[in-house]
């Protein structure tokens, strides 16, 4: 293997772990704001077929756009045992799978949180960090939010 190879491998490597990804708490804003509900709420003990519903696309969106642990994840959404997180992450691929409207649902909110991301940062510059936009008045609930409870 030649050293400029090697050299090209490394850079990769270095750029691909420099990828911005979105925070956790701004994929937590996003996905409050899009369901209608307060970040408050999603970290709250509400058991709340809507709620859990959101908390749940919350996590899954966590460890698929970070390098988060389900603990950490679980933690992040106000959950003290990891494993409603581990629920939580299959609950969504079964609906994924199961129902267009989630599948829908999750690509919006994967695209909204990566499309003003830059690819990859160049070499020696810090990543910047997200601050979500003030959300002012609550948003009204998403209008598919009555059909939560069908699942």
């Amino acid at each position: 293997m030649s050293m400029t190879l090697v050299d090209r491998a490394y850079d990769e490597i270095v750029e691909t772990s420099n990828m911005r990804r979105p925070t956790i708490d701004h994929i937590i804003n996003t996905v409050a704001e899009y369901y209608g509900f307060t970040v408050e709420e999603i970290r709250g003990p509400s058991l709340k077929n809507a709620v859990t519903h959101a908390r749940h696309m919350a996590v899954y969106l966590i460890l698929d756009l970070t390098p988060t642990t389900i603990q950490e994840a679980s933690r992040a959404v106000g959950r003290r045992d990891h494993s409603t997180s581990g629920h939580a992450k299959y609950a969504i691929q079964a609906k994924l799978e199961t129902f267009p409207s989630v599948a829908a649902e999750y690509e919006y909110l994967r695209e909204r949180l990566v499309r003003d991301l830059p690819e990859v940062i160049k070499k020696g510059e810090k990543a910047p960090t997200f601050s979500p936009k003030p959300s002012g008045e609550r948003q009204p609930r998403h209008q598919d939010h009555a059909t939560l409870d069908v699942y």
